[in-house]
């Protein structure tokens, strides 16, 4: 509404980039908002259309910053592929060129599954645009 402000939801937005940017940089778990769907007619609902949101955000960022994943290269399709599962396969034109790779891999069985192929796939991605992180070194004796 007029005379809104949204100022706090600016710095919720940012407080949770710089959460995700934390646990991504140090490899740590995150945990992605994605909600466990239920059926109105009581069938099941598959494992992608919870973290469907999810990769189809991940998706569009993808297309308006397109020089990333140029960047990125072949390291990057694994992880989309990972990723572009969960998308019905008429609408990934764009991902033609991973098909094959998307039809080898095993659909999630559950949610929690889900979640655990979209993190790691994050972290895969992450790699693949910036590189791995940095190792520390052992001093030497």
């Amino acid at each position: 509404p007029r005379g809104t402000s949204l100022d706090e939801l600016h710095a919720l937005v940012l407080r949770r980039h710089a959460h995700l940017a934390q646990a991504i940089a140090s490899r740590h778990w995150f945990h992605p908002w994605v909600f466990e769907l239920e059926s109105v007619t009581g069938e099941t609902v598959p494992p992608s259309d919870a973290v469907l949101p999810w990769v189809a955000g991940l998706a569009t960022a993808f297309d308006l910053f397109p020089e990333a994943l140029r960047r990125a290269g072949d390291a990057a399709r694994e992880p989309l592929a990972l990723l572009y599962l969960h998308f019905d396969p008429e609408d990934l034109e764009v991902a033609d060129d991973l098909r094959e790779l998307i039809d080898s891999i095993e659909p999630p069985d559950s949610v929690a599954e889900a979640v655990e192929q979209l993190v790691r796939a994050t972290l895969l991605l992450a790699d693949a645009l910036q590189g791995p992180p940095a190792r520390a070194r052992a001093p030497r004796k």
